[in-house]
């Protein structure tokens, strides 16, 4: 048996963090969740397999677009033409408001609808008889354990696979919202395969069975740096599982180092970033994927103090037209961190106000800490609604630490050791 797993489309989604340089891009940064999906299912038509599944979100958001609509049930109907039926369910992005469901789906397509626990049967090519167990978000969050909802493997059938968007529990109830799981309660309903969703890195939580996450097929910032994709999965009786991961993403975010050398000169600055975009067009055109790059732009302390104060003052980036090939498949810069080291010059002159500073930069650094700080923002209806990752966005928590350091340093006119300055 063979099958095809996949997670998180996010259709509709934006793409975070694209200065105003690349514009001219902004039809290929919409379009890319959808050829990627287009991939998906052309490489499952391919693999002629058994299904697929779709471990939620689908949509970027509870009322999608109908042209995401649209181009979904196309998508789905070549799977319908071709025999391959399709199984998934919603998570907390596309959750379902309503008891009607606002699709007619083709044959061969199936929804879980409903927030109990559910079970779809198919199948195989061969005649296996295949259990999907899952069910589909009606809220934004789920607070309770759904595992314990999922019946134990049944000897009414050949293979039996637990569908579910949710998160390894934290133990924190601010954090499990997205019903929370733990891996030794997956094992102990002793399926063939979960296929998770929800956290948009491919991750393998267990090896066999195997249990993991697909991640998103489309990175939409730099956090979701890499490529990204699918796996295709094959289950036999008796025998171990295979599972293969399958390039889908259609743009890839990646991040590079350059290191200012004592000599340099803005030429040499300039000649590095081109070569950066020379490398990686080169990668580009091989893979036929594109790519959006962060440079963190290391040791400018290392430049005449001139031209370290245009650099802070933003005036690189103004050159990025001229450096980046938009030319599709396209490699383009989208963001420049400059870094300098300098002396540590001193909390020193006072010992006890030094040991202070450092422990409220590690106290506000605590994961509860920084929840606490600003659970009225986050709780607030509205951001609730529609800002709802920031409670858990890694990068907007490291930003705003290392601004408020740099704050605190720059007006006590002391110099800490790394100083980050970002657009």
């Amino acid at each position: 048996m063979r099958f095809m797993h996949l997670a998180d489309l996010h259709l509709d989604s934006p793409f975070v963090g694209i200065s105003k340089q690349l514009q001219e891009l902004q039809g290929q940064l919409i379009q890319a969740p959808y050829r990627a999906f287009e991939r998906a299912i052309g490489r499952a038509i391919q693999e002629d397999l058994d299904f697929v599944l779709i471990a939620g979100d689908i949509y970027n958001a509870d009322q999608p677009s109908i042209y995401a609509q649209h181009f979904f049930l196309k998508q789905v109907e070549r799977l319908t033409k071709a025999g391959i039926p399709l199984v998934f369910c919603h998570g907390n992005h596309d959750y379902l408001k309503t008891d009607k469901y606002p699709l007619s789906l083709p044959d061969k397509v199936q929804a879980f609808t409903s927030d109990q626990v559910e079970r779809i049967q198919l199948k195989t090519k061969v005649g296996e008889i295949v259990d999907i167990v899952g069910f589909s978000y009606r809220n934004r969050w789920i607070d309770q354990d759904k595992v314990k909802e999922f019946p134990t493997k049944s000897d009414q059938s050949d293979f039996t696979i637990g569908l579910l968007h949710g998160a390894v529990a934290a133990g924190n109830p601010r954090q499990d919202h997205y019903a929370p799981f733990k891996v030794a309660d997956l094992l102990a309903k002793q399926y063939d395969y979960w296929a998770l969703g929800h956290i948009h890195l491919q991750q393998l939580l267990h090896s066999e069975p195997i249990i993991q996450y697909a991640g998103t097929i489309q990175g939409r910032h730099r956090n979701e740096a890499g490529d990204k994709g699918a796996y295709l999965i094959e289950l036999k009786q008796g025998q171990p599982s295979q599972s293969d991961f399958i390039s889908l993403a259609d743009i890839i975010w990646d991040a590079i180092t350059i290191e200012c050398q004592p000599d340099w000169q803005l030429n040499h600055v300039t000649d590095a970033l081109q070569q950066a975009i020379h490398n990686f067009k080169d990668q580009a055109q091989a893979s036929n994927q594109s790519y959006l790059l962060t440079v963190d732009l290391n040791h400018i302390e290392n430049l005449e103090d001139g031209l370290v104060k245009q650099l802070e003052a933003h005036q690189l980036e103004d050159l990025l037209p001229t450096i980046n090939d938009l030319n599709a498949p396209f490699a383009a810069i989208v963001k420049i961190n400059y870094l300098a080291k300098r002396d540590e010059a001193i909390f020193d002159y006072d010992e006890r106000l030094k040991e202070s500073f450092s422990q409220a930069m590690a106290w506000v650094q605590t994961p509860d800490t920084y929840q606490d700080l600003l659970a009225d923002f986050f709780n607030h209806p509205t951001v609730k609604a529609y800002l709802n990752e920031l409670a858990q966005d890694s990068d907007l928590k490291a930003d705003m630490i290392v601004h408020a350091r740099n704050y605190i340093i720059g007006n006590f006119g002391l110099s800490g050791e790394v100083d980050k300055y970002e657009d």
